[in-house]
C-alpha cells in the first residue's frame, strides 16, 4: 500500500516524467496491488487477517470468498482504489505530460489509499470470528459492488475533467467533449450496477419491488441522474444546446460529489437507517 501511494504521489507530483509508459504500467499495478493481494488471502482463508477471520471462511464457496472481500469497512476502499487507478491508467493514455485532470484523478485515488491504510485492511487477527452477511452470500453481490464502484469512479473521472477545465479556464464545451466519454460509460454501468442491486433487493429482501427509496438506492441514483443532464446537452438544438453544455462543468463537478455522498451514505450507520448497513462496529465483533 505504501508503493501505491508513493507511486500516486509521483504521478501528481512529476507530470512530465508520468507519461512515461513504465511510470504508468509501475503506478496502475501498484494501485491494484492490495485489493488483489486482500482477494487471494480470502481465497486461501488466510484466517490470519483480521478482516479474513471477520468475514471470510474455508466454508464458503469460490465467488462468496471474493465477495466477502467487501463485506468489512477496508475492502470496499480497496477495491474503489483499483478500480480508480484503471480508471485512471485508461484515462492518461499515451499522454505526456499528463493532463492536469489525470492528476487530479491520481489524488482522488491517493486519497481512497490513504483512508483504506488507515482502516488497517492487513492486520493481524484479533481472535474475533465471524462470516459472510447470510444476506450477501448471494452471486448478485458478487459483481454488483464492483459495478458500482467503477460507476462511482467514472463519476469522478468526469468531475476531474470538468475542474481541471475550470482552473486551466478551457471552453465550456471541450470540457463537454471531454466529459461525454466518460459520462456515458458511467451512465451505462451505473444503470447496470443499479439496476442489479434492484434486482437483488427484490429477490433476496423481499420487499415485493425492486425501488423503495432506500437512503443507499436514492444515494447510488442521484450521480446517474447528473450523467443524465450532461448526456441530454449534447441532445438538445440550437441556442439551447450552447447553454446546457456550459452549464456541463458544474454538472460534471455535481457528479462527482454525489458519488463520494453515496459511499458516505453507504458507510453511515447509525446516521441514515438503511438495509445496505451491513457493517457495524467492527471493534465490537
Amino acid at each position: 500500500m505504501l508503493l501505491a501511494a508513493l507511486t500516486s504521489l509521483l504521478q501528481i507530483a512529476l507530470p512530465t516524467r508520468a507519461g512515461d509508459p513504465l511510470a504508468r504500467h509501475t503506478t496502475v499495478a501498484a494501485q491494484v496491488a492490495p485489493f488483489l493481494v486482500l482477494m487471494m488471502a480470502f481465497v486461501v482463508d488466510a484466517s490470519s487477517l483480521d478482516l479474513v477471520a471477520r468475514y471470510g471462511g474455508a466454508d464458503l464457496p469460490l465467488f462468496y470468498r471474493i465477495s466477502a472481500v467487501w463485506g468489512g469497512r477496508a475492502g470496499p476502499l480497496l477495491l474503489w482504489a483499483a478500480l480508480l487507478g484503471l480508471v485512471t491508467w485508461f484515462m492518461a493514455g499515451r499522454s505526456n505530460p499528463i493532463p492536469l485532470e489525470v492528476r487530479l484523478l491520481h489524488g482522488m485515488t491517493l486519497i481512497v489509499l490513504c483512508i483504506s491504510w488507515i482502516l488497517a485492511p492487513f492486520a493481524a487477527a484479533t481472535g474475533a470470528a465471524g462470516t459472510l452477511n447470510p444476506l450477501l452470500q448471494t452471486d448478485l453481490m458478487v459483481i454488483h459492488p464492483p459495478l458500482v464502484f467503477s460507476y462511482y469512479s467514472l463519476c469522478l473521472a468526469v468531475a476531474c475533467v470538468a475542474l481541471a477545465g475550470l482552473i486551466e479556464g478551457r471552453d465550456a464545451r471541450v470540457v463537454h467533449e471531454t466529459q461525454l466519454h466518460w459520462a456515458r460509460a458511467g451512465f451505462l454501468v451505473g444503470a447496470v450496477g443499479i439496476g442489479l442491486g434492484g434486482l437483488w433487493a427484490y429477490t433476496v429482501l423481499d420487499w415485493g419491488g425492486y425501488w423503495a427509496w432506500d437512503p443507499v438506492e436514492t444515494a447510488s441514483i442521484l450521480p446517474w441522474f447528473a450523467l443524465l443532464m450532461i448526456l441530454h446537452a449534447r441532445a438538445r438544438t440550437g441556442e439551447g444546446r450552447s447553454s446546457a453544455m456550459t452549464a456541463s462543468p458544474a454538472l460534471g463537478l455535481i457528479a462527482g460529489a454525489l458519488a463520494i455522498h453515496a459511499t458516505l451514505v453507504t458507510r453511515a450507520n447509525g446516521v441514515w437507517a438503511s438495509v445496505h448497513s451491513f457493517v457495524g462496529n467492527e471493534d465490537a465483533k
